[in-house]
């Protein structure tokens, strides 16, 4: 099936899940997955180490299901490794190279080249077909966004993309219609709107990092492929550069962005924020796998999809599994651990556990149970639905998506905000680091 196909079949699905939602139906029994059914008589005692990042709602349910393996599974504890996504890329890299990270990890689609490209850190699942039904999945989504140079790096817990999470009290406060179509111009001009309407508002909050994501989708549109080819050729002039640092800037100076200053205190947890907990901020871009974070507050929600512009050669709106867990190269019992995240994310019990704490179910018997009893959300089905009808073409490849060029987008947006730099210094700049780090690269790999 063709990537564009998937997005459509998987749309219409989520289409009609949303309107089962609200009329209910009656529950159904979906099939029991392979392996679920074993004696642990006279088996190996065996340990698992599982490692994965999240909210307090993802870390209960996923220990919840993990207490009712081992009750299945008498001969295996499973330990669980987890913490906030703020420093878990790093101390897992680490754990790599020290030969002493966990059996199971869960790895961020965004780390695919980092994982691979020289350490080989974990284990082609396209190898373990006796223990995990891959046939449970979409082949197209596996290959688009779950592998690496033909590699299967792990089962997908979910399917996520990015879009804009709105405040709609805040909307309605200021006149905001919901079905705005939103452009580059009309945030900047909404937004001024807004700050000027009530100087303690802003329509928009973001750090550096989600800053990043949104001027991921300002580049994309304008440059309609990869924003690195596969030859490690950087596909972007540093002219584009300056005009997305000009746009940021813009976004800051013109009041339509809460300042750094502020919303930096609460980077990769805005759902801390005061300002916003209080309605004070009014959207913001998130991938949906972070939606439980939000939800927890009392605020009403709504979402849509994030801007465009007329003549865009690509939507630039990120689709993915978000999330894959995947198994240590260096695991001593491969076997056991393809069973439990076969049973992770294909067993019925195991899929009414956890819900939708990594975003909507990464298969179609998955999404189908938590509809027909109830357990689906309407905000995240609707989230993943407009990701999915305005899905960028361009899967991004591994090496757009290496760790490193995030964190120099990063500096670089930082640096012109505060006013360190200007938007044409950075776009020069950047490009240079991004060109001397790329021929690092490719001289490696050579």
């Amino acid at each position: 099936m063709k990537k564009e196909n998937y997005h459509k079949v998987l749309s219409l699905l989520l289409s009609v899940i949303l309107v089962i939602i609200t009329a209910g139906c009656t529950k159904t029994e979906a099939p029991p997955a392979a392996g679920t059914a074993m004696s642990d008589e006279d088996q190996e005692e065996i340990t698992l180490r599982v490692s994965w990042w999240g909210p307090e709602a993802r870390h209960e349910a996923t220990l919840k299901a993990m207490e009712r393996y081992m009750e299945l599974h008498s001969n295996i504890t499973l330990v669980g490794e987890y913490s906030d996504w703020n420093g878990h890329y790093d101390k897992l890299v680490t754990q790599i190279a020290s030969d002493t990270a966990p059996d199971i990890m869960q790895i961020n689609d965004r780390w695919y080249y980092d994982f691979m490209s020289g350490m080989n850190a974990v284990v082609d699942m396209n190898t373990l077909s006796d223990y995990v039904d891959l046939n449970a999945f979409d082949k197209s989504f596996l290959e688009d966004y779950c592998s690496y140079e033909g590699k299967l790096l792990g089962l997908p817990l979910g399917v996520t993309g990015v879009c804009f999470l709105y405040n709609r009290d805040f909307f309605a406060e200021h006149n905001i219609a919901e079905d705005t179509v939103w452009t580059w111009d009309n945030l900047l001009e909404i937004g001024e709107r807004v700050h000027q309407e009530n100087p303690d508002h802003y329509l928009y909050v973001c750090e550096a990092g989600e800053m990043w994501t949104l001027l991921k989708c300002f580049v994309k549109q304008r440059i309609g492929t990869q924003m690195i080819a596969e030859d490690y050729t950087l596909n972007v002039a540093p002219e584009l550069f300056t005009e997305a640092f000009e746009y940021a800037k813009a976004m800051v100076d013109r009041g339509v962005t809460e300042p750094f200053e502020t919303a930096s205190l609460y980077t990769d947890v805005s759902n801390e924020n005061p300002r916003w907990i209080n309605g004070q901020d009014g959207m913001q871009i998130k991938y949906i796998t972070n939606f439980s974070r939000y939800q927890a507050l009392d605020l009403n929600y709504g979402v849509c999809t994030t801007p465009v512009y007329d003549g865009m050669l690509d939507t630039g709106v990120t689709v993915s599994t978000g999330n894959l867990f995947g198994i240590n190269s260096k695991c001593s019992h491969v076997k056991e651990a393809a069973e439990f995240i076969n049973w992770f994310v294909t067993d019925p019990e195991a899929i009414r556990i956890l819900g939708e704490c990594r975003s909507t179910q990464p298969t179609d018997a998955g999404r189908r149970l938590l509809q027909e009893e109830g357990i689906s959300d309407p905000l995240v089905t609707e989230a993943v639905g407009i990701a999915l009808d305005n899905a960028s073409s361009i899967v991004d490849n591994g090496v757009s998506q290496i760790k490193e060029f995030e964190t120099i987008w990063q500096d670089y947006i930082e640096k012109v905000v505060y006013g360190q730099m200007t938007p044409e210094a950075a776009g020069q700049s950047f490009y240079d680091d991004m060109i001397n780090v790329l021929d690092e690269l490719k001289s490696f790999d050579s």
